[in-house]
């Protein structure tokens, strides 16, 4: 087990995904069937709205657990893999500050893509895939861990509310309404408002989980 009992206790005070205990997850995946017109778009979507909530998740970890520093990005970031079975897409998500005005945006970026009947392709994106795996396990781990018994004492006065949230954003701008929290079977039709607009462009404000 990565966390002990009380390791356990502390994290679930904070869990990243409401009724769940899923604490500080380092791999999310999104995957579509093409044979019912779903795509790499679609799960690139998703991936891009849960990165973004797993990532603002661990800045608000780590500035609780301490407030005298910024998080790293290092501390922060995400992988994701999308696949709609015929290809692998590999991302890394991370959040950054304009050092002009402050804005924060939430990105993503393709690390790699294989064509799931190339054997090369495939083996290039498990050697990526170990590498972040003994990333994981050893000092993102860690840091987490240490990070956890500074966390205790700055922990919000009550745990996260156990409510689902009803929409949200993706790094594009594009306002999507959830029914039910999404998973990776759920599919295009299921977890998108067909009458969604762009919204205009506006500043971006993070959302406060402690309250």
């Amino acid at each position: 087990m990565p966390f002990t009992r009380e390791e356990d206790d502390m994290a679930d005070w904070y869990n990243v995904v409401h009724n769940a205990d899923t604490h500080f997850p380092f791999l999310t995946a999104q995957w579509k069937s093409a044979i019912f017109g779903e795509n790499q778009v679609h799960a690139s979507l998703q991936a891009a709205r849960d990165g973004a909530l797993i990532v603002n998740y661990l800045h608000q970890f780590y500035s609780l657990a301490y407030p005298n520093r910024p998080p790293t990005q290092l501390q922060t970031c995400h992988f994701s893999i999308t696949t709609e079975i015929y290809t692998c897409m590999l991302w890394i998500h991370w959040r950054e500050v304009d050092p002009d005005d402050g804005e924060v945006y939430f990105r993503m970026e393709e690390i790699e893509t294989a064509r799931m009947n190339k054997l090369d392709d495939v083996r290039e994106v498990r050697k990526i895939l170990h590498n972040y795996l003994d990333f994981s396990l050893g000092e993102r781990l860690r840091s987490i861990k240490e990070a956890l018994y500074a966390f205790w004492p700055n922990r919000p006065e009550k745990k996260v509310k156990k409510t689902q949230s009803q929409s949200s954003m993706t790094v594009s701008g594009l306002e999507l309404r959830l029914e039910k929290p999404m998973t990776p079977s759920s599919s295009a039709g299921e977890s998108v408002n067909r009458n969604a607009s762009p919204k205009k462009k506006s500043k971006r404000k993070l959302t406060d989980v402690s309250q």
